[in-house]
């Protein structure tokens, strides 16, 4: 990932973590927004762990 420079803004970041919200839709139904899942499963983990020890 380098120094973050590869993405043009926090939404692209988050995107590619799999972090950005994502709507599931199956013909007329939709349901809810939650996390995508679809980045690395390590980058996810490292992204979580920080925001944990920010906040001790």
């Amino acid at each position: 990932m380098g120094d973050g420079s590869a993405f043009a803004t926090s939404g692209h970041l988050a995107a590619d973590a799999g972090l950005a919200p994502a709507t599931s839709r199956s013909g007329s139904s939709i349901r809810g927004e939650r996390p995508s899942g679809r980045g690395g499963r390590q980058f996810r983990r490292v992204i979580y762990l920080s925001a944990f020890a920010s906040l001790t």
